[in-house]
């Protein structure tokens, strides 16, 4: 299993943040348009993948703006469409171009980039992150989950309304499971079946649920599971990059994972 991507932080003014929070909320028909490339996202030749996995997610996942910073993720083809993707964010943010960015490395270091220079992208494994986010969890009997931005999970036709461990964890293999199937390189089915059966153990040890902002729906706070997640922490830890759920490609769905002693 392995699907290469680059990690991005863009600083915005104030008002351009604001105006950016709009497209990706209410406007994502036109923000798509103009990056049609992206989003046309032909099914697969590969009957038995498009068996298990239907239509393939966005090959990026955008936070909100925060404190005047964009978070972006850019997964497989996509990077090659970086120009296209700041043109984007600066045309629907009000600006003429964006003129610096920077792009995290493997120990979370933030590297100033030009929007027109030669500098070197760093791009990142999915499966070399997981190498490293390896020993945080060894042994590991206890991890606490944080629902940082909305969380709307739709399972068996209906959206969750209360935090669901199983679930939570299933849709989160789920989704590394098919972005790494389409943009990258699928993973053995064995290893997801495996971490599957192992997510079913999961045991809610505490709950913290916090409220939604107003006319959002979705779940927000942290919640304290018990179970061996020697294994299954490293892979949530890498679906804390991906988010979860739907929106999870304009911010919603994004989570922490915190192994506990």
């Amino acid at each position: 299993m392995d699907l290469n991507l680059v990690r991005l932080s863009m600083p915005l003014p104030a008002a351009a943040a604001q105006q950016l929070t709009n497209a990706l909320t209410t406007e994502r028909v036109l923000f798509e348009q103009s990056l049609s490339s992206l989003c046309s996202r032909s099914l697969s030749s590969d009957a038995e993948l498009v068996r298990r996995h239907q239509k393939p997610s966005l090959p990026f996942i955008f936070s909100q703006p925060c404190e005047g910073q964009l978070e972006c993720l850019l997964l497989g083809p996509a990077i090659a469409e970086l120009p296209r993707v700041l043109s984007t964010v600066a045309a629907r943010a009000g600006l003429v171009q964006l003129t610096s960015f920077g792009a995290y490395d493997y120990q979370g270091g933030l590297i100033e980039l030009q929007a027109d220079g030669e500098a070197e992208l760093p791009v990142l494994s999915l499966a070399a992150l997981l190498d490293l986010a390896t020993p945080r969890y060894a042994d590991c009997q206890r991890l606490r989950v944080t629902l940082l931005t909305p969380l709307r999970l739709v399972t068996d036709g209906r959206e969750l309304s209360r935090f669901v461990a199983e679930r939570f964890v299933r849709g989160v293999l789920r989704r590394i499971s098919a972005l790494t199937a389409y943009y990258g390189t699928a993973a053995a089915p064995e290893q997801f079946i495996r971490l599957a059966s192992q997510a079913g153990a999961l045991r809610l040890l505490e709950a913290l649920p916090l409220p939604a902002p107003r006319g959002v729906r979705g779940l927000l706070g942290s919640f304290d599971l018990q179970g061996s997640c020697s294994e299954l922490g490293p892979m949530l830890e890498l679906g804390g990059l991906l988010h979860v759920g739907k929106g999870a490609s304009y911010g919603l769905g994004g989570f922490r994972i915190s192994p506990l002693s």
